[in-house]
């Protein structure tokens, strides 16, 4: 078994979330995803990933496609 068998990479950890690849270095860089950099790539280990995903809550889906009553959209005018 290969050692980085068990991480993911920017691509994989986005999939993985359902989220873009740049909230995934961000986090990361945040250090809300525990990642280590290695030259130019983030590397995450798939069981702290899988961790991270059970806790996390992506702010912009939790309320997509509601506003408040009082939300009037006037078409850009």
């Amino acid at each position: 078994m290969p050692l980085l068998d068990s991480y993911f990479k920017v691509p994989e950890a986005a999939t993985f979330l359902g989220v873009h690849p740049e909230t995934i270095k961000r986090l990361c860089q945040r250090g809300r995803i525990p990642a280590e950099k290695v030259h130019n790539t983030w590397l995450i280990q798939k069981e702290k990933l899988e961790k991270f995903a059970s806790t996390y809550r992506n702010p912009r889906r939790a309320n997509a496609g509601i506003f408040p009553s009082s939300f009037k959209h006037d078409g850009g005018r």
